[in-house]
């Protein structure tokens, strides 16, 4: 075998292997740790599902610094926040509610209906989601694997 043949195994070889064990790490990382998602449909618009392997939401939330107490945005968020709720008082609650949400049954929390337009808010297995109908074309759903919620409101308080 020639010396041109060798290194063009080698690469397509190397290649393959990163392939392989890049796909494996992804399934991995998106078992374990589930996928948040946004879907849109409408009738007479684009249909839009956007998913993001809730590990990335950890990673945001943590080095991003758009949440993290101590960084300039996190600390304007805050700021935010406390002036609409007393974050010492209710923070707390917040992430209790959480913790208990990952053990419950699958369960709607929140069903508001006016005329044909629905929003309702629930859980369903390992995932909290928010839809919104309109009645007419517009479906719009939100969802987020409860453990990332959790850990993601408690990064939000300092905790």
């Amino acid at each position: 075998m020639s010396t041109g043949l060798k290194i063009l195994v080698g690469l397509a070889t190397a290649f393959a292997v990163l392939l392989i064990g890049s796909t494996m790490l992804l399934g991995t990382v998106v078992a374990v740790g589930g996928v948040a998602s946004f879907r849109m449909a409408s009738s007479d618009g684009p249909n839009l599902y956007v998913p993001v392997p809730a590990a990335l939401i950890d990673v945001a939330a943590t080095s991003g610094g758009w949440m993290v107490s101590g960084s300039r945005h996190g600390d304007l968020l805050l700021e935010e926040l406390e002036h609409e709720v007393d974050l010492d008082r209710w923070g707390g609650v917040a992430r209790n509610l959480l913790e208990v949400i990952e053990d419950c049954p699958d369960v709607t929390f929140v069903e508001v209906v006016d005329g044909n337009d629905t929003v309702r808010v629930f859980k369903e297995g390992r995932y909290l989601r928010v839809r919104v109908t309109d009645g007419r074309d517009l479906d719009l759903e939100v969802s987020v694997p409860t453990k990332t919620a959790t850990r993601t409101v408690a990064r939000l308080l300092g905790a």
